[in-house]
């Protein structure tokens, strides 16, 4: 599953804060990684998981 959130990360860096930390954890049972980005918008705080192979 695959999901692309690049319009709204881009719209999300057009606004006021804009902090992405990507970063890659594997689970030797799941054997997943997932690359997610973390942004605030409007004093909330939104995950974004943009991949997830």
């Amino acid at each position: 599953m695959a999901v692309s959130y690049n319009a709204l990360a881009q719209s999300l860096a057009r606004s006021s804060c804009f902090i992405p930390k990507p970063y890659s954890f594997r689970d030797t049972k799941l054997r997943s990684r997932s690359n997610v980005v973390f942004a605030c918008n409007d004093n909330k705080n939104i995950a974004l998981q943009a991949k997830n192979d």
